[in-house]
């Protein structure tokens, strides 16, 4: 009688990318002092969807109007939000991700991956080192990446979110 293989767990990485629009322009700038925001239409207004410290530092501040950001610091350098590039993008780091799971997803709402990992634990390890592994070459590719783990990938999203 054939011996079964005890199946894996299904464990699920979240990986939030909260600054997405910010990093498809800063990337590999890092030691730059550049104030950078990238804008958008919300609420029918064009605003300051997110900022890089040195704009921060400057009195930026997401939500802001683009018009008061630009009077508040001169030298500002805005760029507007393309939703294209940031789909292309997700699209990209889910490429990557199939090294480590043949599992991933994008959730349409939001910037960021699921990826299973509870199958790979032989390969890779332990989930929540995976996890962190990844949390590092992302950060080395120029994303800011949080990422969690849990059994189902909405928990694993809030799991990011608590570090």
């Amino acid at each position: 009688m054939p011996r079964n293989e005890p199946t894996a767990e299904p464990c699920w990485l979240a990986i939030r990318l909260p600054h997405l629009v910010l990093d498809l322009h800063t990337r590999g700038q890092r030691g730059r002092r550049i104030p950078v925001a990238v804008s958008g239409v919300l609420q029918r207004r064009e605003r300051i969807i997110d900022c890089n410290p040195p704009a921060r530092s400057g009195g930026v501040a997401p939500g802001m109007l683009l018009t008061a950001a630009r009077s508040v610091l001169g030298e500002l350098h805005v760029v507007e939000r393309d939703a294209a590039a940031e789909r292309r993008a997700l699209e990209r780091l889910a490429a990557w991700c199939y090294q480590y799971s043949s599992q991933v997803c994008i959730p349409g709402d939001r910037p960021g991956l699921f990826v299973e990992a509870g199958a790979s634990e032989r390969l890779f390890g332990r989930p929540a080192d995976l996890g962190a592994r990844m949390e590092q070459k992302l950060s080395r590719l120029g994303y800011h990446a949080m990422i969690g783990s849990a059994p189902t990938p909405e928990a694993a999203w809030l799991a990011a979110h608590e570090g």
